[in-house]
């Protein structure tokens, strides 16, 4: 996307030369023919499809980096959370293993609430 908005804002300097010899031209027609308003409106749609097309582009490549940034975040998140999980496994494998069902099962909402809690805490983040 740079490398094509940089093409665009390199013909800015064409686009003034355009705009210098369309005035030329218009007050030429003007001496002429006594109105130049076709020319001048030709030479307006121009300018306003390239100013179109540089203001797109730039609103592309902001919204392309606002991406990049958040895919970096959500990822520097998920690496984050992947060591989080590497960590608690080696806690859980640690801890003695309960044959008490119930027991069981509280030590399993416990891991889950963990989890939850940090992926909120680390997406919010």
């Amino acid at each position: 996307m740079q490398a094509v908005l940089c093409v665009v804002e390199r013909r800015e300097p064409d686009v003034g030369k355009m705009n210098k010899l369309g005035e030329e031209l218009a007050l030429k027609l003007e001496k002429i023919h006594g109105d130049a308003t076709d020319a001048r409106q030709k030479q307006k749609n121009a300018n306003d499809r390239y100013e179109k097309i540089r203001r797109t582009l730039l609103e592309n490549e902001r919204m392309i980096e606002s991406q990049m940034n958040m895919t970096g975040r959500f990822l520097n998140a998920l690496e984050t959370f992947d060591a989080e999980l590497n960590r608690m496994e080696a806690a859980i494998q640690d801890e003695p293993i309960g044959e008490d069902p119930l027991v069981l099962k509280k030590q399993l909402d416990e891991l889950k609430v963990g989890c939850l809690r940090f992926m909120v805490l680390t997406i919010l983040n």
